[in-house]
């Protein structure tokens, strides 16, 4: 299997909707992906999270965009989570078509 880095730099909505993880987030790792349902676009699945100084996980997980069902494995600035999410709109074709590895590096921590 080859290996596809796809590098984003959002803007408008997307921004504003991913920037609370961008203040809080340097790093987060899709690890397993347990349940996809495409229907009502939720997701459960472990995530790896390495956090910016000072940014908070759960004050994150406050904001809606995901849901923190169990701490895993908490250390320093990372965190193993299982967590639900709900796929922002317009990501449908994105969901049914594509097999993802995903990990998300915030290059304003770089």
């Amino acid at each position: 299997m080859r290996k596809v880095v796809v590098e984003i730099v959002p803007g408008g909505k997307v921004l504003k909707l991913i920037e609370p993880l961008m203040e809080n987030v340097e790093e987060m790792e899709m690890v397993d992906l347990l349940r996809l349902d495409l229907h009502n676009g939720t997701k459960v699945g472990v995530v790896r999270f390495k956090l910016l100084p000072g940014g908070d996980l759960r004050e994150l997980a406050s904001i809606g965009l995901f849901e923190i069902i169990e701490m895993i494995e908490e250390k320093e600035n990372e965190a193993l989570c299982l967590i639900k999410a709900r796929a922002p709109p317009g990501f449908e074709y994105l969901k049914a078509n594509a097999d993802l590895d995903l990990k998300i590096r915030n290059s304003r921590s770089m």
